[in-house]
């Protein structure tokens, strides 16, 4: 006959065997308190940022309706801006494919302009932009290489210098857009234009380094006119006298 702590012992010896069987085991230990999980921190994105990123959208949206982000599209954003680095600040936006990245460039304390680059390599959609302190666009650029931005600048600067008078002012709005008629191989054309101007850049496809970009300057009443174009090293040649 079985004593009373023998009886205890049996039942404490089935008690762990069975827990041991259950993968209960850790009833032995102490228990300690899950950590509750710490959230990552929000990006901290400066309103003007927010605004010139929905001014820039909002005019994408009137302007390219069936190939602008849809309204419902979810961004997460990021801070890209080096460490110590005063006077421009930099911002990355991405959703569905999508790629935002916004300069913030202080000319005075009055005076802000906001860069802009959307991309989306599945859609095909490459778009570039500049906005002003009030977000109202200033610069247009529809699947516009850099180097054709390039050569038109520096046609722009001639022009200024050598015709201060005939020449587009500094504050002409453009609105730029790839014109390349369809099976133009290796031969690329874009467009430029604003109220009173237009400005055609084309170029063969060759290497970035050996690129030359011809150009035609032009008003819309065909009051100035300007023939040229831009060598690999980026000089400016003149190839024709203006017209008045």
């Amino acid at each position: 006959m079985q004593t009373a702590t023998g009886s205890m012992r049996l039942t404490l010896g089935l008690a762990i065997l069975l827990a041991l069987a259950t993968g209960c085991s850790q009833i032995w230990r102490t228990p300690v308190p899950t950590p509750t999980p710490v959230p990552t921190p929000a990006v901290d994105i400066p309103a003007q940022i927010l605004s010139a990123r929905d001014a820039a959208l909002e005019f994408l949206r009137a302007t390219y309706p069936d190939e602008a982000p849809s309204l419902d599209l979810v961004w997460t954003a990021r801070s890209t801006s080096p460490m110590g680095m005063s006077g421009v600040s930099y911002y990355e936006f991405a959703g569905d494919g999508w790629l935002l990245p916004i300069n913030k460039v202080t000319l005075s304390a009055e005076d802000t302009l906001f860069e802009l680059n959307l991309d989306n390599a599945d859609a095909g959609f490459s778009w570039s932009g500049k906005l002003d302190t009030g977000y109202a666009v200033v610069e247009s650029n529809l699947d516009v290489s850099v180097g054709v931005l390039v050569a038109r600048d520096l046609v722009l600067a001639h022009v200024r210098d050598r015709y201060p008078i005939e020449a587009p002012h500094e504050a002409v709005v453009w609105m730029g857009e790839r014109t390349t008629a369809m099976g133009s191989a290796g031969h690329e054309t874009f467009r430029f234009s604003s109220d009173e101007w237009s400005m055609v850049v084309q170029y063969d496809v060759v290497r970035p380094d050996e690129a030359s970009y011809h150009t035609e300057l032009s008003r819309y009443d065909e009051s100035f006119v300007w023939h040229g174009r831009v060598d690999p090293e980026g000089t400016v040649h003149e190839l024709r006298p203006t017209s008045q």
